[in-house]
């Protein structure tokens, strides 16, 4: 399944993006609702979206970047099982969650060291039955970090390739809207960088 739209969450508002055959992703539609009732403006992006690409359609929910972590360890990166387990040593007491309960992606950035980003299950589970609630049906998870953070495009739960993401990012046309912009989606406040040590304290930790 290509995943055809895109629902950037954040509490400045919310977003719906859409896939264009030329393969860039082109802003449709935004909620930017007074006071607490999301109902309306929500109910708005959803109509837009069944207009586009009919009820069935599923979005991709992009999260904001103030609930992952990233960090980095020191592992050989052509070697996925030492990453894998270096990652869930490294993991282990980082966060407020145990290990199981976090999901992780990851992307090598040189042959002894990889980068890693992390969010909780229950932050999935929230952006899913958010999403839910208001007619959305979910067909992945991810984020769009800058590349400082992070040098791809952070998958959760799914195979990038099987939604049909590019991990190199979203790319959107040069007359779109570009994210992430200030006033639709927020950078989180300035945190210490994360380390290269599996003791650093990270860029913004889950649950925090």
């Amino acid at each position: 399944m290509t995943v055809e739209f895109a629902l950037f969450l954040s509490p400045e508002g919310i977003a719906l993006a859409q896939r264009q055959q030329a393969g860039h992703w082109a802003l449709v539609a935004e909620a930017r609702p007074e006071g607490d009732d999301l109902g309306p403006a929500m109910a708005e992006l959803r109509s837009v979206a069944e207009a586009r690409g009919g009820s069935d359609a599923q979005v991709l929910l992009v999260l904001p970047d103030d609930q992952i972590l990233y960090t980095s360890f020191m592992a050989p990166a052509h070697d996925t099982e030492m990453v894998a387990t270096r990652i869930t040593e490294g993991l282990d007491g980082l966060t407020p969650y145990a290990v199981e309960d976090l999901v992780h992606d990851w992307c090598a950035v040189e042959e002894d060291r990889v980068k890693v980003a992390v969010v909780a299950r229950e932050t999935l589970d929230e952006a899913r039955d958010f999403a839910l609630s208001h007619g959305f049906k979910s067909a992945g998870f991810a984020a769009m970090p800058p590349a400082e953070r992070f040098p791809a495009m952070p998958v959760f739960g799914e195979d990038a390739a099987a939604l049909g993401l590019d991990r190199g990012g979203m790319s959107f046309g040069s007359d779109d809207w570009t994210p992430p912009e200030p006033e639709v989606w927020p950078e989180a406040d300035a945190r210490p960088e994360a380390s290269d040590d599996a003791e650093a304290e990270a860029d913004a930790a889950p649950g925090a």
